[in-house]
């Protein structure tokens, strides 16, 4: 009996210390996971009202980006999630939008911060809508914008805040789809104008393509005759 007390006592004594063994490991994987994070949610704490802003498309000044844009890299130093790199992205597309000329560099570096976001974050509507405006800011309209364009409406088909900025560039690249894949464009179309009817009609004062809009609108002839009528005040305000 003594001695199966001692093996039992053995066998307690090393059952404990397995366990507080592997849960000191669990802790320091989470401590391990937690810091990193922790670190960057720290850098970039002050400068999250920036991004905010720029995402709202409040103006924000040259001064302010830049500084975001030296704190994102600063995070992604310590923590590389596919949001914070997609983020990155478009700051730094957004630091030359407003450029009359296009700084490649900085256009190159945003395409790279995108692709990588989208790697690990592919179902980021917003992350394809902006890898396709770095795109077009590239090499115009092409296939390749084209593309990244689909995947954005295949991810979120109906973001309201894309709705017409991703229909814009959709016309532009009008050639790139196929007569098939243009059905797509009809349905963006119908999209935009329930979210933004005077959206749409300033695409189409500022677009010679502005057919395929009337097309999808056709369906419904009371859309189709507030677009026109809109469209017919809109440019007789331009004219004068």
């Amino acid at each position: 009996m003594p001695e199966t007390s001692v093996s039992n006592g053995v066998g307690l004594t090393v059952a404990k210390i397995l366990t507080v063994g592997v849960c000191l490991i669990v802790a320091l994987v989470i401590l391990w996971l937690a810091v990193p994070r922790a670190v960057a949610g720290a850098i970039m704490f002050g400068s999250q009202n920036t991004l905010i802003a720029a995402r709202r498309g409040k103006v924000v000044t040259p001064a302010d980006v830049q500084r975001l844009i030296a704190a994102q890299r600063s995070a992604l130093a310590w923590s590389d999630s596919g949001e914070s790199w997609i983020h990155n992205g478009y700051m730094l597309l957004y630091s030359t939008i407003r450029s009359p000329r296009i700084d490649k560099t900085v256009n190159r570096a945003a395409g790279k911060a995108l692709y990588q976001g989208l790697s690990q974050m592919p179902v980021n509507a917003e992350g394809w809508y902006w890898l396709a405006v770095v795109r077009q800011r590239d090499d115009g309209a092409s296939t390749k914008v084209a593309s990244a364009l689909r995947m954005s409406i295949f991810t979120g088909p109906h973001v309201p805040v894309l709705a017409i900025v991703r229909l814009r560039l959709m016309l532009r690249n009008w050639r790139q789809y196929s007569v098939d894949e243009r059905n797509s464009v009809y349905r963006q179309i119908q999209f935009a104008w329930s979210v933004s009817p005077d959206g749409v009609v300033n695409i189409a004062v500022n677009s010679r393509n502005d057919w395929p809009i009337r097309i999808a609108l056709a369906l419904q002839p009371d859309d189709l005759k507030k677009f026109e009528e809109m469209l017919t005040e809109a440019k007789s305000k331009l004219a004068k």
